[in-house]
């Protein structure tokens, strides 16, 4: 049994939560893209640098023209109290 939590908790070191991830880039959005059409959110299912964030994507504007803004945000399972915001990623 104990076996087992020790493997569980070594596989999701590295796995990002990206429900929490998607959550906050969305919160990005609407805060820093108001009344913009969002298309899409999508986040990476691992945090690569384990820096507690991952790194996701924001398709804005209309159908076709749209443009896509790179962003960090918050991923860790736990909570992260200091790490509350997405923060973007220049290019």
């Amino acid at each position: 049994m104990n076996k087992l939590i020790i493997l569980s908790l070594v596989l999701l070191t590295g796995c990002a939560n990206t429900d929490k991830a998607e959550d906050y880039a969305a919160e990005y959005a609407a805060t820093n893209f108001k009344g913009q059409n969002v298309q899409s959110i999508s986040c990476e299912k691992s945090d690569s640098d384990g820096n507690g964030r991952v790194r996701c994507n924001i398709s804005i504007g209309p159908e076709g023209a749209s443009q896509v803004e790179h962003v960090e945000c918050p991923s860790r399972w736990r909570p992260q109290p200091l790490t509350t915001q997405c923060v973007g990623i220049r290019r």
